[in-house]
């Protein structure tokens, strides 16, 4: 059985609020890392937006992080068209479609390939990309079968990569996959917590 995936709200548009997100995913990915692993990070101030581009410093290395955005034009196209319509039922709901592994596995290697593009464009290395999603809600199980067989591109300008997902309310803490594990880093296993409130 393939899993579920819920559309709720569009990819963010404005940069002011794309940066509260980014920053807020990053800090639970230094919270993640800090848990599991006991390793000691600081984060560079920032300031103001325009985000992502942070700097971590990590066992006295300068870590780079940078964040992207897991996305599908169609799926957000037909969001949007059902949050400006009042009359669709699925307004109030959001937009429900089928999480396959070929459809999930095609937007994520799209994503990691634009960015790879990008940074060999710019000649820029990055230790550390990590893909966020926050439009999506994906069976946990099944995301965790289909990231296990996930294979990563040859990678030149990119070190490693992470998936931080959507959570359920009832969770404290976000999931998180290592699909490329950074040295300093190592593994970012998805850690559920049932919140007891």
């Amino acid at each position: 059985m393939n899993g579920r995936g819920v559309a709720q709200s569009g990819a963010t548009e404005n940069a002011e609020d794309t940066a509260i997100v980014e920053r807020g995913m990053l800090r639970e990915f230094i919270a993640s890392i800090k848990k599991l692993n006991g390793v000691s990070i600081k984060l560079n101030k920032q300031e103001s937006p325009p985000l992502p581009d942070f700097s971590c410093f990590l066992n006295e290395k300068n870590i780079t992080v940078e964040l992207t955005e897991f996305m599908d034009e169609k799926i957000i196209k037909e969001a949007k068209y059902i949050q400006a319509t009042p009359e669709d039922p699925l307004c109030n709901q959001g937009l429900w479609f089928d999480t396959s592994e070929e459809w999930f596995h095609s937007i994520l290697l799209k994503t990691i390939n634009k960015k790879e593009k990008i940074y060999n464009r710019k000649q820029i290395y990055v230790d550390v990309l990590l893909v966020w999603n926050e439009l999506v809600q994906l069976s946990l199980e099944n995301t965790n079968s289909w990231l296990g067989n996930f294979k990563v591109p040859e990678l030149d300008n990119i070190g490693a990569i992470y998936f931080q997902s959507w959570y359920h309310p009832k969770y404290l803490a976000r999931p998180t996959w290592s699909l490329i594990e950074h040295p300093d880093i190592g593994s970012v296993a998805p850690v559920l917590e049932p919140n007891a409130l």
